[in-house]
């Protein structure tokens, strides 16, 4: 009887020791899962804010490029202009020089048919 109660104070023991390490497991995986859960909640947050971010980026980046291409456009046509202003200022510099050359010529004519 004194070995059977031996025996069941240290399978009692060895119960409490396993039911101790168990319910201490238990609590680590509850403590993982629980922070587990929080990152996964904190990593799909930060990347919903992620997605957002990117898109009105996207939209900002299309809204310069659109802009961008207008003033390119712009440009272009201003260019375009002011080339088309130079020919017209180069065309009426050679049509002044012509008239003068012809005045000059006139005059010279005319001093030479009054004898001069």
């Amino acid at each position: 009887l004194v070995t059977c109660a031996k025996d069941n104070d240290s399978l009692r023991g060895r119960l409490l020791t396993m039911a101790s390490e168990a319910s201490t497991k238990e609590q680590t995986l509850t403590t993982a899962l629980s922070q587990l859960k929080s990152l996964s909640e904190s990593y799909y947050s930060v990347n919903r804010g992620l997605k957002h971010e990117q898109i009105t980026r996207h939209h900002e980046v299309s809204s310069l490029q659109w802009s961008l291409d207008d003033m390119s456009c712009q440009m272009l046509m201003l260019s375009k202009k002011v080339n088309e202003l130079q020919t017209e200022n180069d065309d009426l510099r050679d049509e002044l020089r012509r008239q003068r050359l012809e005045k000059q010529r006139s005059m010279a004519f005319q001093r030479a048919a009054r004898g001069g």
